[in-house]
């Protein structure tokens, strides 16, 4: 796997403030991750620490059903991502990244985010609709700001192939919340929130396990936000 795709996260979440979450729970989507097929993931979020659980897709070759796990520290800025990928005795290999590093490096595509003026109500939260224009493509984004802030896991884990996040996850640089619904040019949604239950997240869901190798150290400390 080529270290660069680990890299491409949402631009927003090291812009945005580091206030405390106010939401305490999990919230449930169907999004792409490692192929076009939608698939489950879930975020679990406690005060200032996201843990984002999801099952990768049949285009993630190796990886294909097992779940990778991304845990967010946004008092450090910084996330560790556990890769899946079982080797000499270890469960998988960690990566630690600086987010405030990783987001400097990220190259703003320019877009455009237009208030629709309209809202709907998506898994019992009301949303307000913006309308996303990338270029030629154009995109429609819902956007709750009762649940937290969101994170975008990878751009090459999510399907795209290429390096840069999609256009509405620039959009929310300027629009931060979280998407409860994501639809492409032709109306079809690409991501939902299928369901929100509010409650108390264990504190050891933010807990880094014991048997991944350190990726870090594995290739010298080399480039980017990764420590």
């Amino acid at each position: 796997m080529r270290r660069s795709t680990l890299l491409y996260l949402l631009p927003v979440l090291a812009a945005a403030p580091l206030a405390a979450q106010a939401f305490e729970g999990t919230v449930m989507m169907r999004m792409p991750v490692g192929g076009t097929a939608l698939t489950d993931a879930k975020y679990m979020i406690k005060g200032d620490k996201i843990a984002a659980i999801m099952t990768m897709g049949p285009g993630a070759g190796p990886m294909a059903g097992k779940e990778m796990r991304m845990i967010t520290d946004r008092t450090t800025m910084t996330m560790t991502m556990l890769i899946p990928i079982e080797m000499a005795g270890m469960k998988g290999m960690k990566q630690v990244i600086d987010l405030r590093k990783a987001a400097a490096a990220h190259t703003k595509t320019p877009v455009e985010a237009k208030a629709l003026g309209t809202s709907d109500v998506v898994a019992g939260y009301k949303c307000d609709n913006f309308e996303i224009t990338d270029g030629k493509r154009v995109s429609t984004l819902c956007i709750t700001r009762e649940l937290g802030t969101f994170i975008y896991p990878s751009g090459g884990m999510m399907g795209r192939g290429g390096g840069d996040a999609p256009a509405w996850v620039t959009a929310m640089r300027d629009h931060p919340g979280f998407p409860l619904r994501v639809s492409d040019h032709d109306g079809k949604v690409i991501m939902e929130v299928t369901g929100v239950k509010k409650g108390n997240v264990p504190s050891d869901t933010f807990e880094i396990p014991e048997g991944y190798s350190d990726m870090g150290s594995m290739m010298g400390g080399r480039g980017g936000g990764a420590r």
